[in-house]
């Protein structure tokens, strides 16, 4: 939020910018720390992404 106050954007793109920032983030976070466990990257992928069905990996 702090970014998008501080570059001048709209209340709209300033949400949207923020839970962007907060999917890339947490999902990095945990991605680290399944790649440190030893598991390969398309593994931690399908660990860290979402269990929806309508994700595309988990078809």
């Amino acid at each position: 939020m702090v970014i998008g106050t501080a570059a001048g954007l709209s209340n709209l793109t300033t949400v949207v910018l923020s839970v962007a920032l907060a999917c890339v983030f947490g999902y990095a976070l945990t991605m680290r720390g399944v790649l440190r466990a030893g598991v390969d990257f398309r593994t931690a992928l399908k660990v860290a992404m979402p269990t929806e069905r309508s994700w595309p990996l988990n078809a």
